[in-house]
């Protein structure tokens, strides 16, 4: 699981834990923007593990994640998903 923090404040309770259960389903790994995006292959993808790692240590303190970061990783993600990563 690769959520931001402040996304994670925003889901209440059993939709978040639906949300992630489904984002793990390791059948869906081959067609998941989400995955592909982090795949060595991809130019952006250890960029985008940086921002997995600092969004995962700031999970019980999102406030530390700066709107500009948020910003910098959409639009990696973004930017992938245009290229056909």
């Amino acid at each position: 699981m690769f959520p931001i923090p402040r996304d994670s404040l925003q889901i209440g309770g059993n939709q978040k834990d639906r949300r992630y259960e489904l984002m793990d389903k390791d059948e869906y790994r081959d067609i998941s923007l989400h995955h592909i995006i982090r795949r060595k292959s991809n130019k952006f993808s250890q960029k985008i593990h940086e921002f997995d790692r600092l969004f995962k240590a700031n999970r019980e303190t999102p406030e530390n994640v700066t709107e500009e970061q948020v910003r910098t990783v959409s639009l990696l993600q973004y930017a992938c998903e245009s290229s056909k990563c």
